[in-house]
């Protein structure tokens, strides 16, 4: 009996094997076993970097509330004008917690509420901790996340 061994798989075989499924897929599916697809490192970085983008419009939102309720309440305006009551509705529940801290100075109809400046900077204090952890958590620098992406 011979032995042909024409018809083993060898290791050149198998590699061949493996070329070829890889190369029967589109172009842009084809995969490197010594390439690392770069792609979910980049959408985690590029989701952590817009968390950080959020985190601080809200801040700048809340802010930007507050500092119209301080400027309204320190030129006295009008509380019955729809948007100054608009403000103060939605900034109450934001200054609501500062209220009591400091005394409220009075002069003629103008308010200066110091505990409206206290809320301000503890908004801001909140969102840059909340920033820091974040960094803290997944550490990256902002060229990270504006280059491209080299998958081949």
């Amino acid at each position: 009996m011979i032995d042909d061994y024409s018809e083993r798989p060898t290791d050149n075989t198998e590699i061949d094997r493996r070329l070829e499924t890889r190369t029967n897929l589109p172009e842009n599916l084809v995969r490197h076993e010594n390439v690392i697809d770069a792609r979910p490192t980049y959408e985690e970085k590029k989701a952590v970097w817009r968390s950080y983008h959020i985190i601080w419009f809200f801040v700048g939102l809340i802010t930007a509330l507050l500092a119209f309720r301080f400027v309204f309440e320190l030129l006295g305006a009008n509380q019955y004008n729809p948007f100054v009551s608009f403000v103060y509705t939605l900034s109450y529940p934001l200054a609501g917690p500062f209220q009591t801290i400091f005394g409220i100075t009075n002069v003629a109809s103008a308010t200066f509420d110091w505990s409206v400046l206290v809320a301000i900077v503890v908004y801001v204090l909140i969102g840059y901790a909340l920033v820091k952890l974040l960094r803290i958590i997944s550490p990256m620098h902002t060229d990270e996340v504006n280059h491209p992406v080299h998958t081949t």
